[in-house]
């Protein structure tokens, strides 16, 4: 969305190494919908091409598992970059990543989610306390006692 970025945040940061010496590193966006970063002059054409992309990913999956695509947050109302960043990696955080029901981690994509669950230590001790279990409630209300 062209407009969106400060004229002023077109060039670079200076970073100090502590010394005399300033390096000079490029300004990134965040994109909301991917997370990945990008240069001030080239996020607006990016954005475009990843919201199509992703719906294009997303078309080809079981109803159940589409999302929608992550809403930009208001970011021309920012008051600075890190603010704007702030907001679009915690916009790509909410709508685009997968998190883990035991640890609460967050994964992009439900194939590293599931790569992380036969390992993740909190699915382990929920399936032992799940299977120690001997009284449960079968349909209808009762109270069944399993051996």
């Amino acid at each position: 969305v062209p407009g969106w970025y400060n004229e002023n945040e077109l060039s670079c940061i200076d970073i100090y190494d502590g010394g005399n010496d300033i390096f000079k590193t490029p300004k990134v966006h965040v994109c909301h919908i991917c997370g990945k970063e990008y240069g001030s002059k080239s996020i607006a054409i990016h954005e475009k091409q990843c919201a199509e992309l992703f719906k294009k990913k997303h078309e080809l999956l079981p109803p159940k598992e589409r999302k929608d695509l992550p809403e930009r947050p208001p970011l021309e109302k920012a008051s600075s970059l890190k603010e704007r960043n702030s907001w679009a990696r915690a916009s790509f955080e909410k709508m685009a990543m997968e998190k883990c029901p035991g640890c609460e981690r967050t994964f992009n994509g439900k194939a590293k989610l599931e790569k992380h669950m036969t390992g993740c230590d909190h699915i382990k001790k929920l399936k032992r306390s799940i299977s120690g279990i001997r009284d449960c409630i079968v349909p209808g209300g009762s109270v069944s006692h399993i051996d």
